[in-house]
């Protein structure tokens, strides 16, 4: 049999389909499909039964997220359908009333996690993406954070913060490896530096200030929520961690700043989170420097992660040194 490492994505997710089926044996569920849906950090499968219900399976990619990331992000999803009229993913237990599920199959070399969701209904936002539905975007983003500024977590809730530039623990920092010079000439070491003379500062106040800071969801974009006969439905809440309001609606305003409308749907979003909080940013600079420090971190991310580096880390270090024209 082939090396799991050897095979193409495709031929891994054929593998995975095997072990999703061993998982779903672990559920008082009869399975009548399991579909491929996408394969990104994780490989995700739509799942139908025999009644008609629908599900999505995460099977989660070792050395990605932790069990303690996946129980966290459980555990806010569960407390926040709880707590708030929020359309939010609900975790499924396992016949053991576990919501954290093991599985293995043959062809793939570890043991998985494997966590079953309710499924979600709709288009991904991107394919709606209005000022009508991003002020919808901006209110809910501000409800995710009145609630999270009152959670109270267990004791071994940990999640991950973003206390420095590059923060995810399991992404190494490649941009001063000689492996990757190539892709950073000292004109772009130079972009890169002088960003992080703007972002280290602005990290290191919002982390002094800790009780502004507090569980949020940390990838809050256009792909990660769906559109259904006018409600958002949110999504993906893996990557949630401890910060501050502001770095999580940075998050949110990176994506589509290419766009020709972004103006617009930005200040729909703030629109939108002004109905229900204050607006988290004292300044735009404050703000453009997080969304500058999201660059930061995708770059390292892209050097040694994409099949083509410089198509994207090119026009990002552009914005960068567009953020620096702007703010020098």
């Amino acid at each position: 049999m082939k090396p799991f490492g050897e095979l193409t994505e495709r031929g891994q997710a054929r593998r995975l389909q095997r072990l999703a089926a061993a998982a779903l044996q672990q559920y008082a569920l009869t399975v009548s499909r399991i579909r491929l849906i996408a394969v990104h950090t994780n490989c995700l499968f739509r799942i139908d039964t025999v009644d008609g219900a629908k599900y999505a399976l995460r099977i989660c990619t070792p050395g990605e997220h932790t069990l303690a990331d996946n129980l966290a992000e459980i555990t806010w999803l569960t407390a926040l359908q709880r707590d708030t009229d929020l359309h939010v993913p609900t975790p499924i237990h396992n016949r053991n009333g576990s919501p954290i599920t093991m599985a293995e199959a043959a062809g793939v070399p570890e043991v998985r996690r494997c966590i079953l969701f309710e499924w979600i209904p709709g288009r991904a936002l991107d394919a709606r993406l209005t000022v009508a539905n991003y002020a919808k975007l901006g209110a809910i983003s501000a409800k995710l954070h009145q609630h999270g500024a009152l959670f109270q977590p267990p004791a071994d809730f940990q999640p991950m913060r973003w206390n420095k530039p590059f923060y995810y623990p399991h992404e190494p920092v490649v941009i001063y490896a000689e492996k990757y010079r190539s892709f950073f000439p000292p004109q772009r070491m130079t972009i890169i530096e002088e960003t992080l003379a703007h972002v280290k500062p602005l990290l290191a106040r919002l982390n002094a200030n800790t009780s502004a800071q507090h569980v949020i969801h940390g990838d809050l974009h256009m792909w990660n929520v769906h559109v259904h006969r006018g409600t958002l439905y949110l999504l993906d809440f893996e990557d949630l961690m401890i910060g501050s309001p502001l770095q999580d609606v940075a998050i949110t305003l990176y994506y589509g700043r290419n766009r020709a409308d972004y103006a617009a749907l930005a200040a729909a979003f703030e629109k939108g989170y002004n109905t229900v909080l204050p607006w988290p940013a004292s300044s735009l600079y404050e703000l453009e420097t997080l969304i500058a420090a999201r660059t930061l971190m995708f770059i390292n991310y892209v050097a040694y992660s994409s099949s083509q580096p410089l198509k994207q880390i090119e026009p990002m270090s552009d914005r960068l040194a567009a953020f620096l024209q702007k703010w020098k």
